[in-house]
């Protein structure tokens, strides 16, 4: 590159004929006006297009196969490369395997999803998922249900275990993740769980459940939902639970009970803000108090949240949040 360079000043800058150039080089005069014209670096060729008969008359047949597999064709059984060229061969047209992969392998790259790396701003987005977890509860091994939310921009993280991945679990733990965390993000990411959707609908779109209808009206987040068996749409969430669950549940925890197991959890979880640096050199303690300070609706400050709500919203009746309320046990989100 930097002989072209060279070339390309003498010649355009300092006037050099191209005669004088081209003898000083070692190559001809031709070959200097294709440099001149950036079409090739010395010491490279531009390698001639050779002629692909073969591909050329299966490739349409073989695209129009591979358009249609996906009416006979479902997740885990898919039409291979083999099983294609098999199928050309016996359509009575000569063509080999090689021939037959590249075309496959070309089809399959031009339909591969693009995957960018994702920017959060201060208390933009969390994400929220359950993770089967193992603990002992006086000495007895139990299965539980590890509730974990996750802030994106910061990294820090909220978990609390559970008996039941049901809706009264996952409601109470949005209320004790928002009374630790201080605030509300602008929007949270699911799963489409039972506990959140009532009905998957077309493209994007849910039907609410109706008590986390209110409960997302009431705290004026914005809930968005992966795609269905889409893992990486929440990917933060679904790595760290796994850490989590690896780093602290191993050995197997004990305790009296899932509470005090829990608060346990989140003393080691919030200790950790202090030790893990981003790129930056930040730590996640560091970058949090930006959260704190954020101006609404970007991170919405929580007052006086309920630390034992006797009650659950379950009907949002106007655009001010009033809403009708039910009972709840008292021990809910003590």
């Amino acid at each position: 590159m930097e002989s072209v360079v060279a070339l390309r000043h003498r010649v355009m800058r300092q006037g050099v004929p191209i005669r004088q150039v081209a003898r000083e080089l070692g190559v001809s005069r031709n070959t200097v006006r294709r440099y001149l014209r950036g079409e090739l670096e010395p010491g490279q060729r531009r390698p001639a297009a050779r002629p692909t008969p073969v591909r050329d008359l299966v490739e349409a047949r073989a695209l129009e196969i591979l358009a249609d597999s996906k009416l006979w064709t479902k997740d885990k059984q898919k039409l291979t490369a083999s099983l294609l060229h098999a199928l050309l061969v016996g359509e009575g047209l000569a063509v080999g395997y090689t021939t037959v992969k590249q075309i496959f392998r070309e089809w399959k790259r031009r339909r591969a999803e693009v995957f960018v790396p994702l920017i959060h701003r201060p208390g933009e987005v969390a994400q929220v998922d359950f993770f089967e977890v193992f603990v002992r509860v006086r000495g007895e091994l139990l299965k539980a249900f590890l509730f974990v939310l996750r802030l994106m921009y910061s990294g820090r993280d909220f978990a609390w275990l559970y008996e039941r991945q049901d809706q009264v679990a996952f409601l109470d733990g949005h209320v004790r993740a928002f009374e630790h965390l201080g605030g509300i993000p602008e929007r949270l990411v699911y799963d489409n769980l039972k506990a959140a959707v009532a009905r998957v609908l077309m493209g994007s779109e849910r039907e609410l459940s109706e008590r986390f209808a209110a409960l997302a009206a009431h705290y004026a987040f914005e809930p968005c939902f992966a795609r269905p068996r889409t893992g990486h749409d929440k990917g933060g969430v679904e790595a760290r639970g796994g850490a989590i669950r690896r780093q602290e549940f191993v050995p197997i925890p004990e305790g009296d009970g899932l509470a005090e197991i829990s608060v346990s959890l989140m003393q080691r979880l919030d200790a950790r803000q202090d030790q893990v640096r981003n790129a930056e050199g930040r730590t996640i303690v560091k970058r949090h108090p930006v959260l704190r300070v954020t101006a609404t609706p970007t991170f919405t400050r929580v007052s006086g949240l309920p630390s034992a709500p006797d009650a659950v919203i379950s009907r949002v009746l106007d655009y001010e949040r009033r809403a009708q309320v039910r009972g709840y046990p008292r021990t809910w989100a003590s």
